[in-house]
């Protein structure tokens, strides 16, 4: 597997939500060294073109935002009941559908999206650093959640590498389609308090207020020492990078994917007529 900034350790994976929480944290107090928002540079640095870019780069992360929740929200419908890494519920039949059809990570994906839209609220040097910080900490997730996966399901989950990109999706589906229900119901309820951060940002594209604002910027640290204490409690991880679930395995189907005639399912046998074959990076 390529692991470009290395693999997260258990404890990392554990409490993934409270290291993000403290990464926010980490590059928001930095404007005790520079106490100018990087919109508002932005603003300051356009103001001879008279065009005011708050409202519109704001609104701009209120979009990054809401498509981040959408994209989480879509990926939990179709994620399976149990999950865990090294659950006695883990499934053994890999089945990829909705999101996961696009791209092999849609919840890491969403959570980068969630990440720039939060990012608009950091001073000028925390911007930059919290994306970076974010990447590399997804990646080392990401790695962590692959070599599981690699375990549990072998040829056919390298074979789901080898087709579907990692993080950055692409606009046709590689995997078919399953017949598996997507459980929007539990999904929505599950992650309402992200819309509520959505629904806060756009409130405060709206009023540009400051009171409205801070409690937008408090809500990802308080979310994330949230979940990580009840991770700890039940010690249990949420294994949702991939679709894994209960059901038919891939259809036999014969097709070109990235312009290579390939056998497109199962994905185990094209993983046994190419067992070099490595997960993609991007």
């Amino acid at each position: 597997m390529n692991a470009p900034f290395g693999m997260a350790t258990r404890f990392e994976y554990r409490h993934r939500f409270l290291i993000f929480a403290l990464i926010y944290l980490a590059t928001y107090a930095l404007y005790n060294v520079d106490r100018m928002n990087i919109v508002a540079e932005m603003a300051h640095l356009n103001r001879a073109h008279r065009i005011p870019l708050d409202r519109q780069v704001f609104s701009f992360a209120a979009l990054a935002a809401g498509m981040g929740v959408a994209l989480w929200t879509w990926a939990r419908a179709y994620s399976p009941i149990e999950s865990g890494a090294g659950s006695a519920h883990s499934p053994q039949v890999l089945v990829a559908d909705g999101p996961y059809r696009y791209v092999r990570n849609p919840i890491y994906l969403g959570s980068l999206l969630l990440v720039i839209g939060f990012g608009f609220f950091q001073p000028r040097l925390g911007f930059p650093l919290l994306i970076a910080l974010s990447v590399i900490f997804l990646y080392r997730l990401i790695a962590f959640e692959e070599v599981k996966q690699r375990e549990q399901y072998g040829d056919a989950f390298l074979a789901y590498c080898r087709h579907v990109p990692r993080l950055l999706p692409t606009l046709r589906p590689l995997a078919p389609a399953d017949t598996r229900e997507p459980r929007w119901r539990q999904a929505i309820t599950r992650d309402a308090y992200l819309w509520g951060y959505v629904i806060t940002l756009i409130a405060f594209v709206v009023t540009l207020n400051d009171k409205v604002g801070h409690r937008f910027t408090a809500a990802p640290s308080a979310s994330g020492c949230c979940k990580s204490c009840i991770a700890l409690c039940f010690r249990k991880a949420d294994l949702s990078a991939t679709s894994l679930a209960v059901g038919r395995p891939f259809p036999v189907q014969r097709g070109r994917m990235n312009g290579v005639a390939a056998t497109v399912c199962p994905f185990a046998r094209v993983a046994a007529a190419n067992p070099s074959s490595q997960c993609q990076l991007t």
